[in-house]
């Protein structure tokens, strides 16, 4: 494996999104707190990425292995290249599932929002969304350092490639 035949924009992505994978098992991403009474008072349940975000939470893992896999090919195999607006498109939609996922939060079950407060559930958002959030936002700033729009670290822009 050469890092070195990834750009930096692409070594932040790599790095970012194999975070998400790898958090995205971890029981941290939300809470469900019963305290109707009986013999679940006072339990408390913390959620996956994977069991608590249905749809947003598999996709935004299925773009991050997906940026892993495509830059994990590159970094291991000479002359494999995609084009910027791919880094840019997996970069955005990982983004954009992440916020989704905090802005619908955790499933309820199906029981909605009045029925989860009579049953005696509170759902939250766990801590992991907004590291989530904040890793999205590094896959995605990748992303766009790769093409060329966002600052590099040195603090200018790099200069669109010669045609």
């Amino acid at each position: 494996m050469d890092m070195n035949r990834l750009s930096r924009g692409e070594q932040l992505m790599l790095g970012c999104s194999g975070l998400l994978l790898i958090t995205s098992f971890l029981d941290l991403w939300s809470k469900y707190e019963f305290s109707g009474g009986g013999i679940v008072e006072g339990n408390t349940v913390r959620g996956s990425a994977w069991n608590s975000y249905s749809f947003a939470g598999k996709m935004m893992v299925l773009c991050a292995l997906a940026t892993v896999v495509v830059l994990g090919i590159k970094a291991f195999q000479a002359g494999f290249e995609l084009p910027s607006v791919a880094h840019v498109a997996l970069g955005g939609a990982t983004f954009a599932f992440l916020l989704l996922m905090l802005i619908m939060g955790p499933e309820d079950g199906g029981l909605g929002g009045v029925a989860s407060e009579l049953a005696g559930l509170e759902i939250s958002r766990g801590l992991f969304l907004f590291v989530g959030i904040l890793l999205g936002a590094g896959v995605l700033g990748g992303a766009l350092m790769h093409k060329g729009i966002a600052p590099t670290p040195t603090g200018g822009t790099t200069p669109p490639p010669a045609v």
